[in-house]
C-alpha cells in the first residue's frame, strides 16, 4: 500500500535537504564564490531563504574572524565584503518598515520573519565593520 505524502511535508523535507546541502557546500567553496552565491540568496524573494543565507554568512564570518589568516582574507577580499555590506543594508532597509510599522497590513509571521532578517543582517554588518575597520590597509 502506498501512503500519500502531503505536499507541504514534501516541500519542507526538500527545503531542509537543500539548506543542509548549502551548509556543506559553503564549507567547500572559496571566499569569492561563496560571497557571490550569498549575495544572490540574500536578495531572494523568500524570507526563509534569505534568513538561512544570512545565518550561513554569519557562521562563515565568525569562522573567518577566528582563523589565523584574518587580516589577509579581509584585506584581499575587501571589495567583496563591501559589496556584501551593500546587500545586507538593502535587506535591512527592505524589512525594517514591515517590522516597525504597526499600521501596515502584514501578518504577525511576516513581522517576525522581517525582524529576524533585520537582526541577522545587522549582526553580519557589525562583524564586517569591526574587521574591515580594524584592517591596517583600510585606506588603500
Amino acid at each position: 500500500e502506498v501512503m500519500p505524502i502531503p505536499p507541504y511535508l514534501l516541500a519542507r523535507s526538500l527545503s531542509e535537504c537543500c539548506m543542509e546541502t548549502l551548509d556543506a557546500l559553503q564549507q567547500l567553496t572559496d571566499l569569492p564564490t561563496f560571497m557571490t552565491i550569498l549575495q544572490e540568496l540574500i536578495s531572494h524573494q523568500s524570507p526563509v531563504v534569505c534568513q538561512r543565507a544570512i545565518i550561513i554568512l554569519g557562521q562563515r564570518l565568525e569562522a573567518l574572524k577566528n582563523s589565523e589568516d584574518i587580516d589577509g582574507s579581509f584585506d584581499s577580499q575587501k571589495n567583496l565584503f563591501l559589496d556584501l555590506n551593500v546587500s545586507l543594508r538593502e535587506t535591512v532597509n527592505e524589512n525594517l518598515p514591515v517590522f516597525l510599522n504597526a499600521d501596515m497590513d502584514t501578518s504577525e509571521q511576516s513581522k517576525i520573519s522581517s525582524s529576524g532578517l533585520v537582526q541577522s543582517s545587522l549582526m553580519c554588518i557589525d562583524v564586517l565593520a569591526r574587521h574591515l575597520g580594524a584592517s591596517f590597509e583600510w585606506s588603500t
